[in-house]
């Protein structure tokens, strides 16, 4: 992820990156998870209602055989970081209008079918972040 504090303004960013061998389960995913996003995107825009992002989420990936995840969303950009609005990608009833100059993040994640959580037993949500300063 990649984030931006500029002239007071908070934004932030992120992609999914295939590293190494990846099985083609995995390519499949991600391949999925980045046409719902550009498929979201292409329906934005002025006076649709924002529950239309997950509608088009959730149906894509079902159509698929995958799931949506509930555990995160998308959010307004602005002065404070992460703020409203709360951007689902699951079908739900928030049917606030988009409106021209509105700023927000769609990140969506889709899973697998057998409904894998981010979040553990313990109920603490495990991250990996590998950090490296060396190219080659």
């Amino acid at each position: 992820m990649l984030q931006v504090f500029l002239n007071g303004f908070h934004g932030d960013t992120s992609a999914t990156f295939l590293v190494g061998e990846v099985d083609q389960k995995g390519v499949d995913l991600v391949g999925a998870t980045k046409e719902a996003m550009h498929r979201a995107i292409q329906a934005c825009g002025p006076g649709v209602p924002l529950n239309t992002i997950g509608q088009i989420i959730s149906d894509f990936a079902k159509m698929n055989g995958y799931t949506t995840c509930r555990e995160f969303s998308g959010h307004g950009l602005g002065r404070q970081f992460h703020e409203v609005p709360l951007i689902y990608h699951f079908a739900n009833d928030d049917d606030m209008p988009m409106m021209e100059g509105m700023a927000f993040t769609i990140d969506e994640i889709i899973k697998w079918p057998d409904e894998w959580t981010v979040v553990t037993k313990d109920g603490e949500v495990k991250l990996t972040i590998v950090l490296s300063d060396s190219v080659g």
